[in-house]
């Protein structure tokens, strides 16, 4: 699995997570787990998906993995899965679990950050109200460590929880959570658990995350071969994952765990390296990150240009400028293979739909027919033909294909009576 980048300001909770070849400290508490850790590793070399198109196996260098069974073309279901444990947490749960706070540190920071500070300033803005300013000042400070200590109680209270709705499981469901791993310090069951949790989850909505056991044995690539939607069915969340590029027989199935061209995201490959060893500890050996540093400087300048055209295109008011930046955007994106996410090329292709139908004149009729051609067949192979998506992207392709085959049809009538003529 892999982690994300939260220092500076910065707070990234794990798209996705997977396996590693990390030692796991347990203790008597989970003896049960390690007298049949060979039953469990048995039970993995079955296929987990119902199209029967991957195996879970062992890796080199990264643990359990997904691999392909056969070939898989563009746009095939690979799996679909539901989640097994959720949890509603802070924004900071993963933070705290990784920096290891503890109760007795949480204390610490009660007694000498704020209430020390408010003993102290409370009697004086008291006899010198002229010093308000200054006060003001240290106030923001104090509210700082005021946040952190509601969000590590927040935390506390988010452990307690993820445990007590793991104990409520069944004995399958207690097996597939032990089945995977986790990356963080794991002393007894309690923080096993959460730090299962955190290696494994996916995020469901703000503040809302869940396990899903088939989808956490996939592992990471900047350039993934399978990409993932979610969406809520009968009152459950379910997340479909389809392949994106061709696969071949044997080949490993990834995901992408960074969502790269979001603002202030790790984009560099060192950058992205970096927050992958701080989030999930391990060192991105992907296609993209194991290039030549040539060509990873080529693609680097790419998706930087494109973050750039990104944060351009929202500030902007001008159509035309608007239509090229997203020229631009769609040929770097098809490029870069979508950066692991093809809902982005998906997600630009209708700006530019809407971009077209708001220009008056020839470019907007000249090129909705290749961007509906387009957003046909990246929304086919990110959802499928009967998604809503993919059905309204086949109308707008339908409505401007037509008049386009009228007019070359009337063309060519005028030419053979034109000939006729002659």
């Amino acid at each position: 699995m892999e982690l994300e980048k939260e220092e500076s300001g910065i707070s990234f909770w794990p798209r996705r997570f997977s396996d590693h070849n990390n030692n796991i400290n347990t203790d008597d508490v989970v003896s049960n787990y390690k007298n049949n850790e060979k039953k469990i590793k048995q039970n993995l070399d079955l296929n987990l998906d119902p199209q029967n198109c991957f195996q879970v196996r062992e890796i080199p260098g990264k643990g359990l993995g997904c691999v392909a069974t056969r070939g898989i073309e563009p746009g095939e279901l690979v799996v679909q899965d539901y989640p097994i444990l959720t949890l509603e947490h802070d924004y900071k749960f993963k933070e705290w679990l990784a920096q290891g706070k503890s109760v007795q540190q949480r204390d610490r920071l009660l007694i000498l950050h704020v209430i020390l500070p408010l003993l102290l300033i409370l009697p004086i803005v008291y006899l010198l109200p002229q010093i308000g300013f200054l006060f003001l000042l240290l106030w923001r400070h104090i509210l700082d460590h005021v946040r952190n200590i509601i969000s590590l109680l927040g935390f506390e209270k988010s452990c307690e929880d993820l445990y007590q709705s793991y104990l409520s499981l069944d004995w399958s469901g207690r097996e597939k959570i032990e089945h995977l791993a986790t990356v963080f310090p794991s002393p007894g069951l309690k923080e096993r658990i959460v730090g299962i949790f955190c290696t494994n989850s996916f995020i469901i909505q703000e503040n809302v995350s869940g396990v899903f056991p088939n989808l956490s044995r996939f592992n990471h690539s900047c350039r993934s071969n399978c990409s993932f939607t979610g969406e809520e069915e009968n009152g459950i969340f379910v997340i479909r994952v389809n392949c994106v590029l061709r696969v071949e027989k044997d080949e490993e199935l990834t995901l992408c765990y960074l969502d790269t061209l979001e603002e202030e995201a790790p984009c560099l490959a060192q950058e992205r390296r970096t927050y992958l060893n701080w989030a999930y500890r391990f060192e991105c050996k992907c296609e993209e990150c194991s290039l030549p540093s040539y060509l990873r400087n080529i693609e680097d300048r790419r998706r930087v240009r494109l973050s750039k055209l990104r944060r351009e295109w929202r500030t902007s008011c001008n159509l035309e400028k608007d239509w090229t930046n997203i020229q631009e955007q769609i040929m770097l994106l098809i490029r870069l293979k979508s950066c692991g996410k093809v809902e982005h090329l998906v997600s630009t292709l209708e700006l530019a739909w809407e971009t077209l139908a708001e220009l008056n004149g020839v470019p907007g009729a000249r090129f909705k027919v290749k961007v509906a051609e387009l957003g046909v067949d990246w929304s086919r192979i990110l959802y499928s033909d009967q998604h809503p998506v993919s059905q309204e992207w086949q109308g707008r392709y339908k409505a401007v294909r037509k008049p386009d085959i009228d007019q070359l049809r009337e063309k060519g009538v005028k030419k053979k009576t034109c000939n006729r003529k002659r």
